[in-house]
This record gives C-alpha cells, sequence and structure tokens, in this order.
C-alpha cells in the first residue's frame, strides 16, 4: 500500500458536494428525457386504441352475443389499457442508463474542484495535495458494495471513492473513500470480470456522508 496523506475535511466537502451536484445535474437531465419519451408516446396513437377503434367498429357483426357482450364490456378494455401501461413502464429509461448518466455528472463536477481535479488517461481524479490517483464508483443501492474491474492495475496506488444512491429521486445515501491495498479484494479469476471488497475488509471504507 502506498504512503497515504488523511484527506482534510475541506477535501472531504468537496468530495460530497461533487456528487450531490452530479445527483441534482442527473435527476434535471433525468426528468427532461422522461419528459421527452412521455411527450412522444403522448403523440404516437397507442396500439390500444387503434385495436379499440377497430373493434368498436365490428363487435355488432360477432354473431355469438357472450362473446360479442364480452368484447363490448368495460373489462376487457380496461386489461387491455392496463397491459399496455405496464408494457410502457418496462420501456422506462432504465437503472444502467441512469446510472451512466449519474457516473458523468458526478465525476464533471468532482474533475473542476480546488482539491481534486481530472486525473491524467483514464484516471478519475487526481488529488492536489499530493498527486494522489482517485478513482469514482458509484451504486444504486444503500449497501456499500465496492466492485472494481478485474484488469484493473495499480490497486495499491488508488484511492476509490463510492457513493450511493439513486440520483432520479435526488437521494444520496452514502459516500465513502477506500486506500487501495490488493488484498482487500477478491482474487483474479478466469472468466470473471470484476472483482469485489471482502466482506472482512468493509470496515476499511471511510464514510465521509452523512
Amino acid at each position: 500500500m502506498s504512503d497515504y496523506q488523511p484527506i482534510t475535511e475541506e477535501e472531504a466537502r468537496e468530495l460530497v458536494a461533487g456528487v450531490h451536484s452530479g445527483f441534482a445535474e442527473a435527476r434535471f437531465l433525468d426528468r427532461f428525457l422522461r419528459a421527452l419519451a412521455f411527450d412522444v408516446h403522448c403523440r404516437a396513437v397507442s396500439p390500444v386504441d387503434l385495436f379499440l377503434s377497430l373493434l368498436n367498429q365490428h363487435v355488432s357483426s360477432v354473431p355469438d352475443v357472450r362473446l360479442r357482450a364480452a368484447l363490448s364490456g368495460g373489462s376487457l378494455r380496461r386489461l387491455l389499457r392496463a397491459a399496455w401501461s405496464r408494457e410502457m413502464e418496462r420501456n422506462r429509461l432504465s437503472g444502467h442508463l441512469v446510472a451512466s448518466l449519474t457516473a458523468g455528472c458526478v465525476e464533471a463536477y468532482l474533475q473542476n474542484g480546488l482539491h481534486f481535479t481530472r486525473g491524467p488517461g483514464t484516471n478519475d481524479l487526481v488529488r492536489v495535495a499530493d498527486g494522489a490517483r482517485w478513482e469514482v464508483k458509484g451504486l444504486r443501492n444503500r449497501v456499500p458494495l465496492l466492485k472494481i474491474n478485474q484488469s484493473h492495475v495499480g490497486i495499491d496506488a488508488t484511492t476509490f471513492l463510492l457513493y450511493c444512491g439513486l440520483a432520479e429521486r435526488g437521494e444520496v445515501y452514502g459516500v465513502y473513500y477506500l486506500v487501495g491495498c490488493e488484498e482487500y479484494f477478491s482474487p483474479r479469476l478466469p472468466g470473471r470480470n470484476f472483482r469485489q471488497l471482502l466482506p472482512q475488509y468493509v470496515d476499511r471504507l471511510v464514510r465521509i456522508y452523512p
């Protein structure tokens, strides 16, 4: 593990503020995209409405009385509309898209601070005080389960910043950091693309919010 200088209160406040600002930005963009999708949906002809309009035109020609009553009744129409609503709900923005959107917003704010800036190359952040490399990880959960890419190199020279929450609700559940150490993570295994923080080292996560 590389030499580590504890972060100051000012640095911690900057990191937390960056996460909150990123969440607010992502929440705005999420609302914009949902409003756009809703507008497109409202302008389109619902397949259910089209089907029901055709049904109204031809239901009277159905010879079976009971079938005709079922087709013209309200229960079938309610079932069809409910099924269509569920289908539209499944096609809303997925958690993966929101997570990617949030990550971009959070990193953008963190990379333009006083105490942390954009890191060189693929590094997310660099700490101004000592030039240390920081990597930002987001999680849509209340429990801080840190995972890293299995191909990640230089773990001992990286500090990980982990934030948990749902940006679309504006809810930040926690912000943590972990001074990187190779032994903290599960071993590299063939056929897997990630490593996770081992349970016995979860207490090494330092919570800076709330």
